[in-house]
């Protein structure tokens, strides 16, 4: 299911490269990397100043190339001196990266780890984050060729639908038409019926 939300939430942010009729591939980098501008992320703002600075690191680090063998992306922030810093922050500053930035499908929500620890002898405050990644690296390319792929293929069927109005409204059907739903699970009928 988080992967077809994530897949739903990728096709949503590229609407803006449906709706321009010579959008390309770098153009839609360009706007997603726009709607993921930080002042505008809801955990971001709930963010202290060297919250945020982990948070834009972090956003850094958090790529597939940097997947390792067991999955996880891993790194360490040296910041000079003695910061207070403490675990916590640490934790709902991981949180916030994951929450706010569903580009990063592939992340685990449940599945952090980090903490910090201050080295007298260098001087050093260390940060270090782990995130657990859903696939390795190759996984996660080919789920985003895939969604690429599919969001070309919307992108060419919308073109020749001249209203926003129909356009979303194609958008709509489409993902209506390939949801499958579980109308038997147990949780939908205690939820919902």
């Amino acid at each position: 299911m988080k992967k077809f939300i994530a897949f739903i939430m990728s096709i949503v942010m590229s609407v803006a490269v449906i709706f321009s009729s010579s959008a390309t591939a770098a153009d839609n980098y360009v706007i997603q990397k726009n709607l993921y501008d930080a002042g505008s992320y809801s955990w971001y703002n709930t963010l202290n100043n060297m919250q945020k600075f982990m948070y834009d690191y972090s956003l850094t680090m958090l790529k597939p190339e940097n997947i390792d063998e067991e999955n996880k992306v891993r790194y360490t922030i040296n910041i000079n001196g003695y910061v207070d810093v403490k675990n916590d922050d640490v934790w709902e500053t991981m949180f916030a990266v994951v929450y706010d930035n569903p580009q990063l499908y592939w992340l685990s929500v449940t599945r952090v780890n980090g903490q910090v620890w201050y080295d007298g002898i260098t001087d050093t405050t260390n940060v270090y984050m782990e995130f657990f990644a859903a696939g390795s690296c190759a996984e996660v390319k080919a789920s985003d060729k895939k969604m690429a792929e599919i969001l070309a293929d919307v992108k060419r069927q919308t073109d020749s639908i001249s209203t926003n109005y129909g356009k979303v409204r194609y958008i709509h059907d489409y993902l209506c038409k390939i949801t499958d739903y579980d109308y038997n699970s147990a949780e939908v009928k205690e939820k919902y019926y």
